[in-house]
């Protein structure tokens, strides 16, 4: 029985000790209670001993309760209550931290400024005098640039830029004494005065829309203006047609003419301005019309119409005019005879002057007249 008794006793679970509370070392606020933690040289593995404090302990320590305090904690919570009092980072790693910082100070942001191109500016050298050898291109005159300086209007010019004809030449004036205008000044005459075109009405409006219809077996008072602008054409005569025939000839200052017509030899039409400044066409018409209505002497018929063929010409001309003439009746112009009109075998429309081929390069001297056939009716 003593034997079963004490084998129960070794089989169950031996009493725990009772120990008294162990009191904890108290540490010193003058060594620091990380150093053994923070240690390079300690080991890693953890204490033998419970009791013994690890070397690598929290870089957190805390005060144990002093005995002078007369208060004993209760619960371990309590002894934690003020443990922000107690801590204390580690002195090496706020050393590096401080030190990090005072070694990095701030930077300073500054605006890039834009850099623009630098051209040196030469600065005063003093050569010093060398004997040299000249080369070829030290004998090259300066090459002349192309353009030249602005001058005023007023400025004279100067002797260099001044130019004098040479000896046995001299220019042509602008104009001669008697106001007429030289080749320098070509003159341009009236599209009234102009030979007229095929196409007036082309739309390409390379040609004035507008044609002068003149048969000088008619007087000026007769002349009619077709206006190809509109269809059918406008036309103009009448009172109307005096203020077209008031235009001046020319665009210079022409006051006076010479006509010629190369198939009557001899024969010639001076027209003068009656202004005494600028002839006007209709003073053109009317001294064409007055030269081919004068009646023929017998001289002069011998003259200009030297052969038979050309004279049936001229008469089978004489008797149309005879037919429609303005002035009496027909008989009675067939007593007045033929006329300078009948020299052109029916051609009586008014087809512009021009200047002659072989003195289109000279002054205008004279204009040479065309015409043309009549309309059909």
């Amino acid at each position: 029985m003593g034997l079963l008794k004490k084998m129960m006793a070794s089989l169950s679970p031996p009493s725990a000790p009772k120990h008294l509370p162990v009191p904890l070392p108290e540490l010193s606020v003058d060594s620091p209670p990380g150093q053994s933690w923070s240690s390079s040289g300690s080991s890693s593995c953890s204490s033998p001993s419970p009791t013994t404090p690890s070397p690598r302990s929290s870089p957190i320590a805390y005060r144990a309760p002093s005995n002078l305090s007369g208060k004993r904690r209760g619960t371990p919570q309590d002894a934690y209550a003020d443990i922000s009092r107690y801590s204390s980072p580690d002195p090496a790693l706020e050393k590096k931290s401080r030190a990090r910082r005072t070694s990095s100070p701030a930077v300073d942001i500054v605006k890039p400024t834009p850099r623009r191109a630098y051209i040196p500016v030469p600065s005063s050298t003093t050569v010093m005098n060398a004997v040299l050898p000249p080369t070829p291109d030290m004998h090259k005159p300066p090459i002349k640039g192309i353009l030249k300086p602005p001058r005023s209007a007023t400025a004279a010019p100067s002797e260099a830029s001044s130019w004098s004809p040479p000896p046995g030449h001299s220019p042509r004036p602008a104009s001669s004494a008697s106001g007429r205008p030289t080749q320098e000044v070509p003159l341009s005459l009236h599209w009234q005065l102009l030979p007229p075109v095929e196409r007036p009405w082309n739309p390409s409006n390379r040609y004035p829309r507008q044609r002068l219809y003149f048969d000088i077996t008619k007087p000026p008072s007769t002349i009619k203006i077709r206006d190809y602008s509109e269809m059918p054409p406008r036309v103009t005569r009448g009172s109307k047609i005096k203020d077209a025939l008031a235009k001046p000839a020319s665009n210079g200052n022409l006051s006076s003419m010479t006509i010629r017509y190369e198939k009557i030899p001899g024969a010639e039409i001076h027209v003068a301005a009656k202004d005494g400044t600028t002839v006007r066409c209709g003073e053109v018409f009317d001294a064409i019309y007055e030269f081919f209505d004068r009646v023929m002497t017998p001289d002069e018929r011998s003259d200009l119409i030297p052969t038979i063929a050309q004279l049936n010409r001229v008469e089978e001309a004489f008797s149309r005019r005879c037919q429609d003439s303005h002035r009496a009746v027909p008989l009675a112009e067939e007593y007045e005879g033929i006329r300078f009109v009948d020299l052109l075998e029916g051609n009586t429309v008014f087809h512009g002057l021009m200047r002659p081929l072989t003195e289109r390069r000279s002054p205008e001297k004279y204009w040479v007249i065309e015409f043309g056939p009549c309309e059909s009716h």
